[in-house]
């Protein structure tokens, strides 16, 4: 019942700090939070970009710009788009303590009268029918995942001071 992306780190250091978070620890769940708000801006510039043509998903046809008046791919309401912020309509984010990752992706929550935001986000993120693969979640950027790290070592140290 995957809806996305899961992150999660295997690292001697990292075990360590994930046994005192999630043994009743703030320092976790912020961390994931975090994490998630950094993911999802990251891939809604991306959906952003894409949108307006200047990235990698296939442009529209022809005929559907005329019909629309744009060449803007995948804009028409914005509410998948915005389903990439924490807590958005449409948002899907879990936090699994356990393995300290989160998995982010969209809810099953109604988009529309026929389709949720989960089943439409499927059908651009793998292409189906008259739609070309689009998609919206995607590995994390370089400057997203070094924010990340950094996000990290923030918390191991505010930890690490709560501890002594």
């Amino acid at each position: 019942m995957a809806k996305g992306v899961t992150f999660n780190v295997n690292d001697k250091n990292w075990k360590t700090f994930v046994g005192r978070v999630t043994n009743g620890g703030s320092y976790g769940k912020e961390l994931l939070r975090t994490w998630a708000k950094i993911y999802l801006a990251d891939q809604q510039r991306k959906y952003v970009k894409n949108s307006r043509g200047g990235g990698q998903w296939p442009a529209i046809k022809k005929s559907t710009a005329k019909a629309k008046g744009n060449n803007l791919i995948l804009v028409e309401t914005g509410k998948l788009r915005n389903a990439l912020q924490l807590g958005g309509a449409g948002n899907f984010v879990e936090f699994i303590m356990s393995q300290m990752s989160v998995q982010v992706g969209f809810s099953d929550a109604k988009h529309d009268k026929k389709l949720s935001y989960n089943k439409l986000a499927r059908i651009h993120q793998n292409g189906k029918g008259n739609n070309p693969v689009r998609e919206i979640l995607e590995p994390p950027s370089p400057q997203a995942l070094k924010q990340m790290i950094r996000a990290t070592q923030i918390a191991m140290k505010r930890m690490e001071a709560g501890l002594k």
